[in-house]
């Protein structure tokens, strides 16, 4: 049997330290951390037998809370999950509980306000300078190569989901944490050391699964571009690293340059590979597996190797103490 691991954590609610005031009413505490496109999210499950979270407890939306989760015996090693805006509050039962849920605080106004904007003669990291500055976040990015654009247009969409839109194209993460406009390539992380070395013979581990496929691999892929100097549409074909059998994935869209087609069909490969071996597992609590870290599976055969953490969800509860899942992909 696994050991169930003794959770610390603490609770600030609106700017008040609430964790001894919670605690006999807290089911379950759960934090999801996304590396890509998504806010993190928080959600706090209790008991509400006596009606106070209906009365004079009950939270209010827009309601600030900051949420950290550490080990007793690992007690200088805590996970800041950050600050979130409460958005959703759900009473269920019987037995009476009530859900409260919310984003990370950075992802709410005004950066999901839609906007229409035409950005010409710029670049990727201006773009993300310009959407930076306005919603008074602090950009974190390492842009290599930069992406040129004569025009491109953010049409009735968030700062947010437009960004996301173009990271993912060409081949960027991009998140919003701790006043931080995060932009990142994920083979830079890929090259990270790991975090956590996690072996078959190790009781931490509570669960998993592994799914390899062969199909949806793609040794290349084929994209068109307007080349001004011959005046015609060039194709251009990239291959991928170290994929030798597969079929040509074939981009339909046009872009603007040999620079861009060049990088989108490195992303659309490497988003379309990189699912090629991954897994879900579930271990005892652990605050240093995070969303964009790396691990080292060992002790399953052909499946071992170096895995890249895509999503990691920290749960904190009365029947199982403090548990970590993990959704991984092999680099």
């Amino acid at each position: 049997m696994e050991k169930i691991r003794e959770p610390l954590y603490e609770i600030i609610w609106a700017g008040k330290d609430v964790t001894r005031d919670v605690s006999p009413y807290l089911i379950e505490l759960r934090y999801t951390d996304n590396l890509h496109g998504k806010s993190d999210e928080i959600e706090l499950v209790f008991e509400d037998r006596d009606s106070r979270w209906k009365s004079l407890w009950m939270p209010k939306k827009g309601d600030v809370v900051s949420v950290k989760i550490g080990i007793a015996e690992e007690s200088e090693k805590w996970l800041n999950c950050g600050s979130f805006t409460i958005d959703e509050i759900e009473f269920s039962g019987p037995p009476d509980t009530i859900s409260v849920r919310g984003q990370s605080t950075y992802t709410t106004e005004p950066l999901k306000q839609k906007k229409t904007t035409a950005w010409e003669n710029t670049s990727l990291k201006q773009i993300c300078s310009s959407i930076a500055k306005r919603n008074n976040l602090k950009l974190n990015a390492n842009i290599k190569p930069d992406i040129k654009f004569k025009r491109i247009d953010q049409k009735d969409e968030t700062d947010l989901a437009f960004l996301k839109g173009i990271c993912e194209k060409y081949g960027y993460n991009v998140k919003v944490e701790q006043e931080q406009l995060i932009v990142s390539k994920p083979e830079e992380l890929e090259k990270a050391q790991a975090v956590s070395f996690i072996d078959r013979e190790n009781s931490d581990i509570i669960s998993f699964s592994f799914s390899t496929k062969t199909c949806d691999v793609y040794k290349a892929c084929e994209i068109k571009y307007w080349d001004p100097e011959k005046k015609q549409e060039i194709s251009h074909t990239e291959k991928a690293d170290g994929v030798v059998s597969g079929n040509v994935l074939k981009l339909s869209e046009r872009v603007e340059n040999k620079q861009q087609a060049i990088q989108r069909a490195k992303s659309a490969l490497k988003n379309k590979n990189k699912w090629e071996c991954e897994s879900n597992m579930t271990l005892s609590g652990n605050p240093y597996l995070t969303a964009g870290a790396n691990v080292v599976i060992k002790g399953f055969g052909n499946l071992d190797g170096k895995y890249h953490i895509e999503e990691a969800q920290h749960s904190v509860s009365k029947s199982a103490g403090y548990q970590t899942s993990i959704k991984i992909r092999r680099v």
